[in-house]
């Protein structure tokens, strides 16, 4: 706390153009880069890098490539959001040992150093030496052996007769300006004395800065450095919101900020990912995060619904949780269109454009036929599961919308109103057999009739409530058609669950990332469903 209280009141006297009503950025907010990370009751670390995670396998290669970097908490729902890419490996210029030969690891590859003359001739310590395991090791592929006439390699922290520093890199020797940027990437046992006829064998390249990741403060406020760049910070109720801790701060020179290039501040309150578990730090109230704010967390059905744990639960300060919108509140305008314009599947895995237009009929002209009043009426091709479809009671849907379903099932139910899927994924032959069906094909509209344009009438009827086959956003599995107990699917829009599901704009539906997939006011596909929607996720909310 007394941290805090020191630095927010240097926000206040030297920042103060910074300081004002953090913003609101709900969403998925992705980890800034930099970052080692570890999710709240979850063991495995990552490093955040050109917004992926990278796994960190061992302890021993934390401590060596990240022995100067603090370790930041977030939610396992957060990290999981985050792409997957390769494993971290150890620093160009880590010395490491396995099956009794000694490697020095340049431009990621592990160099054996011939023999114990060349070790001690390079300026290496025996002391800095790791060993390590087969895996560890064979992260790294094989490079050419380190021999007696072979340069520093790169990753070599070199000092020369003037006592500058410098690190060798791509060939190229890069100066290290200060001590504080010194610290903050190496140790002082790296170093290797070399002559200056050594040094200037190597050309000059751009300096050292510091490493992404770091909090840095100086006269002009607190900041995140990245590559070559700092991220202003714009005041304590956001830097607490990322879960960031006062005494990480590095308190830098002016001069030394100043080498890093000033980029998009941290304006916003840290919005976490929909469901991760939150608790008041103060006050021990729990809330659960949803897609327009927090929702308070009160009872055990609620918390199943929405959280995998409470091990899992991040703990927040006071302030931070006073700045956040709590759920049930209006939400930002949204008009019908934009629930249309919201659903693009293409963002969206496990699903591929429909790009050749299924058989209806199997009668070329009749097909035709259809599909020019289905165009016409707004019906566009869809995109198709190619996988990963979990089941929801009797019906199959994608694994974020089962999640995001049980969530408003179990919103529902706290206020006494009983909600259910009456259709989720529905195959091409599915949606065929159906409009089919309805069309009574064979029976009151033959195909030439069809095809001839004596059903027209007949057709865009049916079209008003049912898709032709590989047009119907059911065959993507982010559908649902929703109906309440004892209700006729066709009557939902007359019941309860309706009312609860579209007040305020729609808020109970989009705040758990569904919008209405036909919504009324929009010229497309059949008339207004009140019972379809599709999920969109965090584009839900403006």
């Amino acid at each position: 706390m007394k941290n805090r209280v020191f630095w927010s009141t240097c926000w206040l006297l030297l920042v103060g153009s910074f300081v004002s009503t953090p913003e609101i950025a709900h969403g998925t907010s992705s980890l800034p880069n930099g970052l080692v990370v570890r999710a709240k009751g979850h063991p495995e670390v990552y490093y955040i890098q050109n917004d992926k995670k990278h796994y960190v396998s061992s302890p021993r290669l934390l401590n060596a490539r990240f022995n100067n970097r603090a370790l930041t908490l977030t939610s396992k729902t957060e990290l999981d959001a985050i792409p997957q890419g390769a494993k971290v490996k150890y620093s160009d210029g880590t010395l490491m040992s396995h099956d009794d030969t000694v490697y020095v690891i340049a431009n990621g590859k592990r160099r054996p150093i011939v023999s114990a003359d060349v070790f001690q001739s390079k300026g290496y310590a025996w002391s800095n030496i790791i060993s390590v395991s087969a895996p560890e090791i064979n992260l790294h592929p094989p490079g050419k052996p380190l021999t007696q006439d072979a340069p520093l390699p790169d990753g070599s922290v070199i000092q020369g007769p003037e006592n500058k520093m410098f690190l060798i890199d791509e060939g190229n020797r890069r100066y290290i300006p200060s001590p504080n940027i010194f610290r903050s990437r190496f140790d002082w046992s790296d170093v290797i004395s070399v002559t200056q006829a050594e040094l200037n064998a190597f050309p000059r390249g751009n300096k050292v800065l510091f490493p992404p990741g770091l909090l840095l403060a100086d006269s002009q406020g607190v900041f995140l450095s990245g590559h070559g760049t700092k991220r202003p910070i714009y005041s304590p109720t956001i830097f607490e919101s990322y879960g960031f801790q006062w005494e990480n701060i590095r308190f830098v020179s002016q001069t030394e900020l100043d080498l890093l290039k000033t980029e998009n501040a941290l304006k916003s309150v840290k919005i976490y990912p929909t469901g991760t578990p939150i608790k008041d730090a103060q006050t021990n109230q729990e809330y659960v995060e949803v897609a327009n704010g927090l929702s308070s967390l009160s009872t055990t059905p609620v918390l199943q619904a929405y959280a995998t744990s409470r091990t899992e639960q991040i703990t927040l300060p006071h302030s931070v949780i006073e700045a956040y919108s709590h759920a049930g509140k209006a939400l930002a305008d949204f008009t019908p269109q934009d629930m249309v314009n919201a659903f693009t599947p293409d963002d969206f895995p496990r699903v591929t454009p429909i790009t050749r237009p299924p058989y209806i009929t199997g009668d070329a002209e009749a097909d035709a036929r259809i599909r020019a009043i289905a165009t016409e009426r707004g019906y566009t091709l869809q995109h198709r599961v190619t996988r990963g479809l979990v089941s929801q009671h009797e019906d199959r849907i994608q694994p974020q919308v089962k999640k995001a379903w049980q969530r408003l099932q179990a919103d529902a139910k706290q206020e006494e109103i009983d909600l259910s899927i009456f259709s989720g994924y529905r195959s091409i032959a599915d949606q065929r057999r159906i409009f089919l069906s309805r069309l009574d094909v064979g029976g009151e509209n033959t195909i030439s009739e069809i095809a001839n344009g004596e059903a027209d009438a007949a057709i865009t009827n049916v079209l008003k409530t049912s898709s032709i086959p590989g047009y119907s956003k059911h065959h993507s599995g982010y559908a649902i058609d929703i109906t309440q107990e004892n209700s006729f699917l066709k009557a939902f829009g007359n019941t309860a669950g309706f009312e609860w599901l579209s007040k305020n704009n729609y808020q109970n539906a989009r705040k758990h990332g569904f919008v209405p997939g036909y919504p009324d006011g929009v010229q497309e596909g059949p008339r207004p469903e009140p019972w379809e929607y599709v999920w969109v996720g965090e584009k839900a909310v403006k």
